[in-house]
């Protein structure tokens, strides 16, 4: 016990890219501003990614989500309105409704 307690206090604090790098170590991806509020899911097809982003909140959620680099090309799909569109492969601006959710096809 003494020395898990002693290996304890001399491990570092994290820094910001730190906690960056494992926030985006869950799924590949982030999203700005953070909100616990707003879960992503990435599922893997034919290379490409799938990101599903779901709005846990009674309010509508703006938010920007961060493709890894490896996305060639991304679209975003809208499932309440229908809407696809192409959208910047690095940085997608996502508006979600209240209890709603979104669809991001990455290409790789």
């Amino acid at each position: 016990m003494q020395l898990l307690s002693r290996r304890a206090q001399t491990v570092p604090a994290p820094d910001n890219r730190v906690v960056t790098t494992l926030q985006q170590v869950g799924c590949g991806v982030q999203i700005e501003p953070a909100s616990p509020e707003i879960w992503v899911a990435r599922y893997r097809r034919d290379g490409d990614y799938l990101y599903c982003l779901l709005n846990l909140s009674p309010q509508d959620r703006r938010c920007t989500l961060n493709l890894p680099d490896t996305v060639r090309r991304a679209s975003l799909w809208l499932p309440e309105t229908g809407d696809v569109r192409v959208t910047d492969a690095g940085r997608v601006g996502i508006q979600l409704p209240a209890l709603g959710c979104a669809l991001v096809w990455g290409e790789v």
